[in-house]
């Protein structure tokens, strides 16, 4: 391959890589603290989303623990299981 053919193919490399990457799912944790035990949070809310004028709520408060939107909605509408360990939510989106 020559030099300049590898810089027309970099771009397209670069994007299939971060294409790639976009789309494996992650892992989050949502801990607990003093005042909020989140593993009841998380099952009140996913009980709330089953009330189609409350779900827009109940994610935006998943999202709050700094989880993205998508997997917020993931989450409260079931689409992912999750495990609760010791006092923290544990699913992948």
């Amino acid at each position: 391959m020559t030099k300049a053919r590898a810089e027309q193919l970099r771009p397209k490399i670069a994007a299939a890589i971060e294409t790639a990457t976009a789309v494996l799912p992650k892992t989050y944790r949502l801990g607990s603290n003093e005042m909020v035990h989140t593993p009841g949070i998380v099952a009140w809310a996913v009980n709330g989303a089953a009330f189609k004028r409350d779900l827009p709520k109940m994610v935006e408060i998943i999202a709050s623990y700094g989880v993205p939107t998508e997997a917020a909605r993931a989450l409260v509408t079931k689409k992912v299981p999750y495990k609760v360990e010791g006092d923290a939510v544990v699913f992948t989106a």
